[in-house]
C-alpha cells in the first residue's frame, strides 16, 4: 500500500489512468487529504511481467561487456557520485 499526500495534478491524472487500467485502486480515509493505493492483481502481474523483461535485458548488456563490466559500473558510479572499487590485475 502506498500513502499519497500532496500529489500533484499531473500525478493526479497517472494514477486515474493506473485506475482505469485497472492495475491499481484507491482506498480513501476518512480523511480527504490522502489516499492509500494498492497494485491490483492484475498490477502486480504487469510488475513482476516488467521486472523479469528488464532482469534479461540486464543479463543481455552485462553478458557483451564481459571483461569491462567493473569499469562499466564503476563509471555509473561515477555519474552517481558514490565510491568506487578498482579491481587490480594479477600479472604474478
Amino acid at each position: 500500500v502506498l500513502l499519497i499526500t500532496g500529489i500533484c495534478p499531473q500525478g493526479s491524472i497517472k494514477l486515474n489512468i493506473l485506475e482505469g487500467k485497472k492495475l491499481i485502486y484507491k482506498v480513501k480515509p476518512k480523511n480527504n487529504r490522502t489516499s492509500n493505493i494498492s497494485l491490483t492483481n492484475e498490477g502486480k502481474k504487469l510488475i513482476i511481467k516488467s521486472m523479469n523483461i528488464i532482469y534479461k535485458e540486464e543479463k543481455k548488456i552485462f553478458e557483451k561487456l564481459n571483461d569491462e563490466t567493473l569499469n562499466f559500473k564503476n563509471s555509473l558510479r561515477l555519474i552517481l557520485g558514490k565510491k568506487i572499487r578498482i579491481k587490480a590485475n594479477n600479472y604474478a
